[in-house]
């Protein structure tokens, strides 16, 4: 590890954005702070300043202060809506990398909100840049009352008087899109709110921690792509008086909306009919193939026809993993007898859907799987070449999977309405592939999924 110089006093107290309310300034390692009229409203943490991680050649780490830089150029940054600076550092001590640290400030439409747009890239330099941590960490005292929201499953709200630790027993961090459902982080005390939209969020690791009776804490950081910071990491700062976390899910979905991100369920219905059919239906489950259950299943859909029900059947589990839909001769049952079964439930008017896990593959040995179908270069392999020990095969051919696999059934006369696509779980996400054949990155596996979808 290479130890750090002294701090840098590169960085004065600088204004960047003044309107008739707010003022939002960066100061002395790189802080930021906010102040509504005379009042600061918010700041980013003194105690955890902005810091990167660096590889050199020799592949030693240095844990720097993103702000010793001892050469730092202003050049001004123009983007959209977006108008600010553009600051490149370099000359930091014992290692070779040039950055560059965007802030710039969307002009309000009003005078209750700013925007804040923060982006940080590798120029160049011969080493690597690995991380970014605390860029930025807001740190809100409980004292200050209000709440934290957090994008966990459809949604947290902390209150600042929350006994509990959290997240406890969980984890601290993780990455937005497995351990966050979403892109949106929040702040509230009084009447003030603080919301961040992560622009670059598949390699983002965001952390949101609650200390009871002393703070609460977002933390955002950077994760290397493929071993590099390859591109810009940036996220948007929205500050707000009167901003609560109805604002802040609004002002989210009308971003989203304007990216192409957001579509309602009867757009989606124009494009596949059978969306508007499932989401109108019942869904009837069934477990797994017991020839013993088969017809007790359709005496219950009929019963639930009789009282005027749509019914989406949920088929009983003859496969689950794609290489077990492979099969030429499934172990629970035969595809002559899942066929007849499936038309004998058509013929009570309901749809089908199936379910399938897409995103590993059973061992070569399983005798469920059908042959031939394990690929031992679906092994993802970490930067040094060795299975990067996940559950999750790499995503390269996952399309190419999933087509032959619904080509297949298809062949053998048993129709699909509608499939539970256990790609991914909630909590993990497929890891980078560093082979030198196929190398997805987190981008890009997040990608992959929503083509499969």
């Amino acid at each position: 590890m290479i130890r750090r110089p002294p701090r840098s006093t590169l960085f004065p107290y600088t204004t960047l954005f003044r309107s008739k309310n707010y003022t939002v300034t960066v100061g002395k390692d790189l802080r930021v702070e906010v102040h509504y009229g005379n009042d600061r409203v918010w700041q980013s943490s003194s105690d955890e300043p902005p810091r990167v991680t660096i590889e050199t050649g020799q592949r030693e780490t240095a844990d720097l202060l993103l702000s010793d830089a001892s050469s730092v150029t202003l050049e001004n940054f123009t983007e959209g809506p977006y108008h600010g600076r553009a600051m490149r550092l370099s000359g930091y001590d014992q290692v070779d990398v040039e950055l560059a640290l965007v802030f710039a400030i969307k002009q309000p439409s009003d005078e209750t909100t700013a925007e804040l747009l923060v982006q940080i890239e590798q120029l160049g330099g011969q080493d690597t840049v690995r991380s970014v941590e605390h860029l930025y960490r807001f740190e809100k005292p409980v004292a200050q009352g209000g709440y934290m929201v957090l994008p966990h499953g459809s949604g947290y709200l902390i209150p600042a008087d929350c006994p509990s630790e959290l997240p406890g027993r969980g984890l601290t961090g993780g990455l937005i899109g497995a351990r966050w459902s979403m892109p949106i982080f929040g702040m509230v005390h009084d009447d003030q709110g603080l919301c961040v939209l992560v622009e670059t969020w598949w390699d983002c690791d965001a952390r949101g921690e609650h200390v009871p009776r002393n703070r609460s804490i977002l933390d955002f950081n950077w994760n290397a792509s493929l071993g590099k910071l390859a591109y810009p990491r940036r996220f948007v700062i929205r500050f707000g008086q009167g901003m609560d976390y109805v604002a802040m899910a609004k002002h989210y979905r009308q971003v989203a909306k304007s990216q192409g991100l957001v579509r309602t369920l009867k757009e989606k219905a124009r494009e596949l009919p059978a969306v508007d059919d499932y989401v109108h239906s019942v869904l009837y489950r069934a477990t797994q193939w017991e020839d013993e259950n088969l017809q007790a299943s359709l005496d219950d859909i009929q019963k639930l026809k009789d009282m005027g029900m749509p019914i989406t059947f949920f088929f009983p589990k003859f496969a689950i993993y794609w290489q077990q839909w492979l099969h030429p001769n499934p172990k629970k049952s035969s595809w002559p007898k899942i066929v007849e079964y499936e038309k004998r439930a058509r013929k009570l008017g309901t749809q089908i859907q199936c379910m399938m896990i897409h995103a590993q593959q059973l061992k070569p040995d399983d005798p469920t799987a059908a042959p031939g179908t394990y690929d031992e270069d679906r092994i993802a392999l970490d930067e040094r070449g060795r299975p990067a020990g996940s559950a999750f095969v790499s995503t390269y051919d996952a399309l190419d999977r999933l087509k032959h696999v619904l080509d297949y059934v298809d062949a053998h006369g048993f129709k699909l309405d509608s499939c539970y696509l256990d790609t991914y779980s909630a909590h993990a996400v497929p890891p980078e592939d560093f082979s030198s054949r196929h190398p997805p990155t987190r981008r890009q596996n997040f990608q992959a999924q929503l083509v499969c979808l």
